[in-house]
């Protein structure tokens, strides 16, 4: 008599109460094919959550337990080959063809980019030296579009290194991310932009409110947005908010200017949304005490 097996439902239940255990998780996947294929989606929904602080791998013994099961390598040797090629880091670390079981990057549910570029450079091990760093830009940059193009589960974004510097925009430029409207599942977004400077002028200021415009219009449904912009808000960014608002139901600002705009006007046509401000010019700091239920995400993320 064959040896009865579970629905992959029931199975996959069941394993979702180990998602806090990535050690367990990955044990999982050696039981069977049936474990495997149940484990697969849990397992690389969230993986990198641990990396979300670079001086997280110095803290408590689970938790370094954890990360040595990180399948930030298995992202690696993922890469097509045409991206591998561009990296030698890459090609030494990786120097056969891999072929993927699973495309392990459509998964994904959360992802951080900064905890994606501290995973990139605890990978390789090394002390960070310049000309390592442009390599692991560029590295992070191509993980990060090929993250935006495939995981069509998203649900939580943060984009707060691409931005942040000149390395990873140009990198970010050489790899472009793409479209996210086609995820239509994105739920929270958060963004943090740099002010005007020497290596992010006008015309780029501009370019990349655009983007996050785009970005927040190409959503189906967007219930969270948490901006940090370190300067004046662009109209093309509160327009395409406003333009959300059936869906909104909460926008954080952090770090805004918001002179010589008519932010009581923009506020009476927004609706029943709950907006907060923190350190922003010319506004009160306000603390929200009930925020709604659906921006609660049950992943695994590392506190300092």
């Amino acid at each position: 008599m064959p040896n009865p097996v579970l629905p992959t439902e029931l199975l996959s239940d069941i394993i979702r109460h180990l998602d806090d255990s990535y050690v367990s998780l990955f044990n999982c996947l050696f039981v069977n094919r049936a474990w495997c294929k149940a484990t697969v989606p849990i397992l690389y929904r969230s993986p990198l959550a641990l990396y979300q602080r670079r001086s997280v791998p110095s803290t408590t013994s689970s938790q370094r337990e954890d990360l040595a099961y990180m399948p930030i390598d298995t992202y690696l040797a993922s890469l097509p080959a045409s991206m591998r090629e561009a990296f030698p880091d890459l090609k030494e670390k990786f120097p056969n063809e891999f072929k993927p079981l699973f495309n392990y990057y459509s998964y994904l549910e959360y992802l951080s980019d900064e905890a994606l570029f501290n995973s990139v450079i605890n990978s390789f091990d090394s002390a960070v030296v310049p000309v390592e760093l442009k390599e692991y830009a560029g590295i992070y940059a191509a993980l990060l579009s090929m993250f935006i193009n495939e995981a069509k589960r998203l649900k939580k974004l943060d984009l707060v290194c691409m931005f942040r510097t000149d390395l990873l925009l140009q990198q970010s430029e050489r790899w472009p991310i793409g479209n996210l409207g086609h995820n239509r599942g994105l739920v929270s977004l958060t963004i943090s932009v740099p002010g005007l400077t020497d290596i992010n002028p006008k015309a780029k200021y501009l370019q990349n409110h655009g983007q996050i415009a785009d970005i927040i219009l190409n959503q189906k449904r967007i219930e969270v947005i948490k901006l940090k912009i370190f300067g004046k808000v662009s109209h093309v960014i509160m327009d395409a908010l406003l333009e959300k608002r059936n869906t909104l139901e909460f926008i954080k600002f952090v770090r805004c200017n918001f002179d010589d705009y008519p932010l009581e006007e923009w506020k009476s046509k927004l609706g029943n949304i709950t907006l907060e401000f923190s350190r922003c010019h010319n506004i009160a700091d306000s603390k929200t005490v009930d925020r709604p239920s659906s921006m609660i995400f049950r992943y695994p993320v590392v506190k300092n």
